[in-house]
């Protein structure tokens, strides 16, 4: 149907203009002496569309040449970071799948092609500390362009949580704070406070934090106070001539000796020592002081 329009299209223009070409008699003469040229106006209106026709073509083959070179550079630049945003996406899934050595080989390549996004050293940084590489991870930190103000927080997070991994909780909760200066700390960078704070052995400052964690619902208190239960006389009696333990995972903490003194209380006699124990907290912040935390254990 279309090659019939165009069809007749083309055969209407053609008999229109043969038309008007024979009713037009007149001619066109150029003289520069001692020459002289005398064309019909129809040959020279043909040879004026062609000639436009003619320098339009060469004009946009001209601009077309100049662009080449800056179309070249564009297309490599693409199918670089095409190639870049694979390697990364698959350094992600690797980690999330936990294949950690897979996540390092693929942060590694995606950061070997040029002007790539230090995204992946984030993701390498990662892979790194899960499979305690701590030189590696520390490697990928310390690349410059990780140092950009977009990437300051999931930076100071990994660098905490290397430190902490190292038994440096001093370094980490430094990290932290410089985090709390930079945007605050959110939830995760709370609960790595946590941790930091009873690795440093300072458990005065982690009753508020505890406050904060369970007024935002991330934790419930018999998760966070895992040394606040009640004990029974037979455990109160055990304590103290045993190293206290959690009491949910038996093992000795300083949490757990902090609310083994809690519930040991001044020396009394038989009855207020039952009556001490029999009493159940009505609230988790009154069964302890809030030293207990999941994470010291």
């Amino acid at each position: 149907m279309r090659a019939l329009i165009a069809f007749i299209v083309i055969a209407a223009a053609a008999v229109t203009l043969a038309l008007v070409f024979r009713v037009n008699t007149g001619y066109v003469l150029f003289v520069a002496s001692p020459y002289r040229v005398e064309l019909s106006q129809n040959a020279f209106i043909i040879i004026l569309v062609l000639a436009f026709v003619a320098l339009y073509t060469l004009i946009r083959a001209g601009v077309r040449l100049a662009k080449l070179p800056e179309e070249v550079r564009e297309g490599r630049r693409r199918r670089q970071f095409e190639r870049f945003r694979s390697k990364q996406d698959a350094a992600v899934v690797a980690l999330l799948e936990g294949r950690h050595g897979k996540a390092r080989q693929f942060a590694q390549e995606a950061l070997a092609i040029p002007q790539s996004s230090p995204v992946a050293a984030l993701v390498g940084a990662r892979a790194a500390l899960e499979t305690r590489d701590f030189a590696g991870a520390t490697a990928m930190l310390e690349r410059p362009d990780t140092h950009a103000t977009n990437l300051a927080v999931p930076r100071l997070m990994l660098e905490a949580e290397l430190a902490l991994e190292r038994g440096q909780p001093a370094d980490a909760l430094a990290r932290l704070a410089e985090l709390r200066r930079e945007a605050g700390l959110h939830t995760a960078a709370q609960r790595l406070e946590l941790r930091a704070l009873t690795a440093a052995g300072r458990p005065a400052e982690i009753p508020a934090l505890v406050d904060q964690l369970v007024r935002r619902k991330v934790t419930t208190p018999s998760r966070v106070n895992c040394c606040a239960q009640p004990r029974t006389r037979k455990r109160w009696q055990a304590s103290r001539t045993t190293r206290p333990a959690c009491a949910r995972t038996g093992r000795a903490c300083p949490t757990a000796i902090a609310c083994s003194r809690r519930w040991r209380g001044p020396r009394r006699g038989a009855s207020s020592r039952r009556a001490v124990i029999a009493r159940r907290p009505t609230s988790w912040r009154e069964a302890s002081t809030g030293i207990g935390t999941r994470a010291c254990c």
